[in-house]
């Protein structure tokens, strides 16, 4: 089973729609601040498009996803990076991502102690804006993207970052 959370009016084909307004395309309405309304471990793979920028809890949410998914589910999600204009646009966003957020959840991150959600990382993807993109910046950004956070971001704007989790169990 596949579980989209906050699909909105943009569901995955055959997913399970997860969103807290009425009238989506939603199969489940819930607040996600109030964790997933899931057994544990029912889900083969979980989107997250646009939503965890919104949590108050990250943290939190992250291991509500990790319980949800099954041993091996594949966990994809797409976020502004911090440098995006759009990041800081929406005044309901609560936390801002890096291609190094996600180390967090890893096994060998020095801080994992904080959570027991673990996931591999399997992939991360920074998606530049426009004219920068065909002239090659979102080829270096991904090809040293530490370099491209840290030098690059602010002069030639991201738009997103894109992730491919496994969840590890």
């Amino acid at each position: 089973m596949v579980l989209d959370i906050g699909c909105g009016n943009r569901k995955q084909p055959g997913a399970i729609g997860l969103d807290r307004v009425s009238g989506t395309q939603a199969d489940v309405i819930a607040d996600i601040e109030e964790g997933l309304p899931f057994k544990s471990e029912v889900f083969s793979a979980i989107v997250c498009s646009g939503v965890l920028e919104h949590a108050k809890n990250f943290v939190g949410l992250m291991e509500e996803i990790w319980r949800v998914a099954q041993q091996e589910a594949v966990v994809q999600i797409g976020v502004p990076h911090f440098a995006a204009s759009e990041a800081y646009v929406d005044p309901t966003h609560m936390g801002f991502f890096s291609v190094r957020t996600f180390d967090y959840f890893t096994e060998h991150n020095r801080y994992n102690f904080y959570s027991r959600a673990r996931f591999k990382i399997e992939q991360r993807y920074i998606v530049v804006r426009g004219i920068w993109r065909f002239l090659g910046v979102e080829k270096l950004a991904n090809l040293a993207p530490r370099f491209y956070e840290d030098n690059l971001c602010f002069l030639f704007r991201p738009k997103k970052i894109q992730f491919v989790l496994r969840a590890i169990k």
